[in-house]
């Protein structure tokens, strides 16, 4: 089976709504002319959710659309990413990436977004991630010697295994916390921007 991801970086932009207005046509297309499921709508419900937040000048946002193809051998959308990331970041830090998940509730399927940050490695970023706290959030660090992973979701009790609007924006609100509070950007003189191959980590795809 073919996969494929799409990314679009768009440098230069200030909010993570206007770094969609790229994503949204091809989505656009290929919700009229594909079949498009509904746990995938669930999906881009809550990353447009997140995309209502304004975004400090220092943090860019990408979106990541990976296609799959069905057994016609037609492109059909099966997931969707947000990658949050200081515009001057440490050698050792990838992003804040925001996903949903589909949780089973008592009232059926619902979405769950989370954020995940991602490292190379164990080292200083990973460390400072790992000792963010924020309220009603549980921080689980994770991964291993070549990429870290600290997950930062919302406490699941009292009806808190889905994500509402509101709950994603707060979410968004809480990464830039991160990557601010926390120092995960640096304060180094740009370089100039050279085009850029789709990680091959695992976590992105």
């Amino acid at each position: 089976m073919n996969t494929a991801v799409i990314r679009y970086r768009i440098p230069g932009l200030g909010t993570a709504t206007d770094a969609l207005i790229l994503l949204w046509p091809a989505l656009n297309f290929l919700k009229i002319r594909l079949w498009v499921p509904k746990e995938f709508e669930m999906v881009m419900r809550s990353l447009q959710a997140a995309h209502s937040v304004s975004l400090p000048p220092d943090v860019v946002c990408t979106p990541f659309l990976r296609l799959d193809r069905d057994e016609q051998g037609l492109r059909i959308p099966e997931n969707a990413r947000l990658m949050l990331e200081p515009r001057q970041k440490p050698e050792d830090l990838v992003g804040v990436q925001l996903q949903v998940a589909i949780n089973e509730g008592p009232n059926g399927t619902a979405p769950y977004l989370y954020a995940v940050v991602l490292t190379h490695g164990q080292e200083t970023s990973w460390r400072k991630a790992s000792s963010f706290r924020a309220p009603g959030y549980v921080i689980e660090p994770g991964g291993d010697a070549s990429y870290g992973t600290v997950v930062i979701r919302q406490h699941t009790d009292n009806g808190g295994y889905q994500t509402s609007p509101e709950d994603c924006s707060r979410l968004v609100e809480t990464a830039i916390a991160l990557l601010e509070k926390n120092h995960l950007n640096e304060s180094i003189p740009m370089q100039i921007m050279l085009p850029q191959v789709l990680h091959k980590d695992p976590a992105l795809l």
